[in-house]
C-alpha cells in the first residue's frame, strides 16, 4: 500500500461515496452515526476512523 499522505482527501472522498451510495448496507448501527453524518466526518481532515474504514468493501 502506498503510505503518500497526500492521497488522504482522495481516499476520503472515495470512502465517502463509498458509504453515501449505500446508506441500507453503511447503517447507523454499522457506523455508529447517521450515513450523513459519519460522511461529513470523514471528509474533516482533522478526523481519520479506525474499525470502519478497514473493513469497507463492496
Amino acid at each position: 500500500m502506498d503510505h503518500d499522505k497526500k492521497k488522504a482527501p482522495e481516499l476520503r472522498q472515495v470512502i465517502a461515496a463509498t458509504v453515501a451510495s449505500d446508506p441500507t448496507k453503511y447503517s447507523e448501527a454499522f457506523l455508529g452515526k447517521s450515513n450523513e453524518e459519519y460522511c461529513s466526518w470523514i471528509l474533516d481532515s482533522e478526523k481519520w476512523g479506525v474499525r470502519s474504514q478497514i473493513g469497507l468493501k463492496d
